[in-house]
């Protein structure tokens, strides 16, 4: 029996709009913008820990010419080496993620929920941890230092959360994720990653 995902995948874009209008708002408040950055987020390592964010990113690279798909793969084990090498590369590794072109992310509007809300600072109360606080990036802190500013992302997480709750269920995928996009993009391409080729999810996978 196969597993139709794309109401999850629905839902999941539903709440990146959601979220990006709530940093939009914010944004422009202030009049933040990216122009001028010195720096590069995409430089920083970031890693995602939802199977549904994984599924809806291969959904946008499944749809790049497949020219663009061979150069991003060869940058994914190119990546994959470097954060593997490098010790605490959360921390010490500096390099652009394998979506990165000419400064811009080939699948913008793909990215994951930790790629929407670098930059401005923010809040979050999660039952594991508590009450959390996160600085913007260090444009945001040059240029508004002592901003009380947040963008609360407690919502949006838990709305997040329910939604792969449901997802996992559904797949019966119950073992912990966390993956940098590089490691989301080999998936794809090796026989046993976590995404079968087009979706064939079978019951109980």
């Amino acid at each position: 029996m196969y597993i139709d995902i794309s109401d999850y995948l629905e839902r999941l874009g539903r709440l990146y709009k959601k979220v990006d209008h709530a940093y939009s708002e914010i944004a422009e408040e202030l009049g933040f913008t990216c122009e001028g950055c010195k720096d590069n987020c995409c430089q920083n390592v970031f890693l995602h820990f939802t199977v549904v964010e994984s599924l809806y990113l291969i959904e946008g690279f499944r749809k790049l010419e497949r020219e663009v798909k061979e150069e991003i793969y060869q940058r994914a084990e190119d990546y994959n080496r470097a954060y593997a090498s490098t010790s605490r590369p959360v921390l010490n590794l500096k390099k652009f993620c394998p979506l990165n072109f000419d400064g811009r992310c080939v699948l913008y509007e793909y990215r994951p929920i930790a790629c929407r809300f670098y930059g401005l600072p923010g809040k979050l109360v999660s039952p594991a941890r508590g009450a959390e606080e996160f600085r913007g990036c260090w444009r945001f802190e040059e240029l508004y230092p002592g901003s009380e500013r947040m963008l609360d992302r407690t919502e949006f997480y838990k709305e997040l959360a329910a939604l792969e709750g449901d997802l996992r269920k559904r797949l019966c995928y119950y073992q912990k994720y966390k993956k940098t996009i590089a490691q989301m993009i080999l998936d794809e391409k090796s026989p046993e990653g976590l995404i079968p080729r087009n979706y064939d999810f079978f019951e109980g996978y």
